[in-house]
């Protein structure tokens, strides 16, 4: 397994691209503006890969912000979401076994639409987790679980130990 140091999202793709079970992409201190990666690739339940913030909460995310996690045994964790506002921050797509983790997202989402969800689950999506996570301040409906009239692929997520707190209300909803 190996350490790899990143300091970009073009960086961080180039690494998840390489990864291999058990190797963790350990994002740098900072403001990254419109990071978006694909964290595609398949762990194991003893060596998933893991993308991180080399200090938590000190690797800060902002703008259009992205990050789409496909594959199995994939870990995203101690990340700060601050102001993200391009739509759908972390997406479960075709994802199993996955991790969401310690991470922060503050007044998150997209100031057009409340429907919205900051981390969603969908195609396939099942077995994942979202825990410890903050959700502050944010614009937009948290955390979305898509289920389509008869399909019910995206079951056996669970999201616990979350903390929601001053929810902005911006609709009758």
């Amino acid at each position: 397994a190996e350490i790899l140091r990143v300091a970009s999202s073009a960086a961080a793709q180039s690494a998840i691209d390489r990864a291999k079970p058990g190797d963790e992409i350990v994002l740098a201190d900072g403001i990254h503006a419109d990071f978006r990666v694909v964290l595609r690739g398949k762990g194991t339940e003893e060596s998933p890969i893991v993308l991180r913030a080399a200090t938590p909460g000190e690797a800060i995310l902002t703008g259009n912000v992205s990050i789409r996690i496909q594959g199995e045994w994939l870990v995203v964790r101690d990340l700060l979401f601050d102001q993200a506002w391009g739509g759908t921050a972390v997406t479960f797509d075709r994802a199993t076994r996955c991790l969401l983790s310690d991470c922060a997202f503050i007044e998150c989402g997209d100031p057009r639409s409340t429907a919205r969800h900051i981390v969603s689950f969908r195609n396939h999506s099942h077995h994942n987790v979202v825990e410890r996570c903050l959700m502050q301040g944010n614009l937009s409906i948290g955390m979305g679980v898509s289920i389509s009239k008869n399909n019910f692929s995206n079951t056996h997520n669970r999201i616990a130990w979350n903390y929601f707190r001053d929810i902005k209300r911006r609709s009758g909803n």
